[in-house]
């Protein structure tokens, strides 16, 4: 009986952690096995993602980010090589005239 209402109960912080883009059922069996700190967890979970390049905050959605404007993508080659070739944004080549 108690294992039942721990199942079901692991749904709350599954639920929540859904809606902010992260995984169903990871959080689903996480709030099963420890419901009193997966809950405040999933509540208090950021909705950012980080920047592989400046490391700087970002929100979940963005492609771009907004502190050194690298492209955010999965494959880290294509990362790594457009930060080679990237023209600082304060460089005199970018200043309107």
């Amino acid at each position: 009986m108690i294992f039942f209402i721990a199942l079901i109960l692991g749904f709350i912080p599954a639920i929540i952690a859904a809606f902010k883009g992260r995984r169903f059922f990871v959080w689903w069996i996480y709030g099963t096995l420890i419901f009193i700190i997966a809950l405040p967890h999933s509540l208090f979970a950021s909705i950012l993602k980080r920047c592989p390049q400046c490391k700087e905050s970002a929100q979940r959605d963005a492609n771009i980010c907004p502190h050194c404007r690298t492209d955010f993508f999965h494959n880290k080659s294509t990362v790594s090589t457009q930060s080679q070739t990237k023209v600082s944004r304060y460089s005199s080549n970018n200043w309107p005239e």
